[in-house]
């Protein structure tokens, strides 16, 4: 039994086309190493520390507007320029805590009055 030439040139045919996969196979460059002219990536320090039980910090960042709970009015017995406030904004007061000083000059002739008025009878 003799072989025809086109089965030896089938078989040429393949083996040809197999080395030539395996050349290019060999040749063809790997994706786990570095490409040329390109160096490793540099490391990245890593630290460790023991882990502790701590009370955390929160803040709430938000627009809007806050209202007190309970307000008060307070209103003078007579009327006058201040001269002086003694007290600041969110100081917690008591009863009979001096808030504010009025200028006396302008009530000083009104109670010299009632004063001679009171002597006198």
């Amino acid at each position: 039994m003799r072989s025809s030439p086109i089965r030896w040139r089938r078989a040429a045919a393949f083996v040809g086309a197999a080395a030539l996969s395996v050349v290019a196979f060999r040749a063809a460059p790997r994706s786990d190493a570095a490409p040329p002219g390109r160096s490793e990536p540099a490391a990245v320090a890593v630290s460790a520390t023991a882990v502790s039980k701590t009370d955390l910090p929160v803040r709430l960042g938000a627009l809007g507007s806050v209202v007190a709970f309970n307000t008060v009015t307070v209103r003078p017995r007579v009327d006058g320029q201040l001269i002086r406030v003694t007290f600041r904004e969110g100081q917690l007061v008591k009863r009979g805590d001096l808030l504010a000083q009025i200028d006396p000059r302008p009530a000083q002739p009104a109670r010299r009055t009632c004063g001679s008025r009171a002597a006198g009878a």
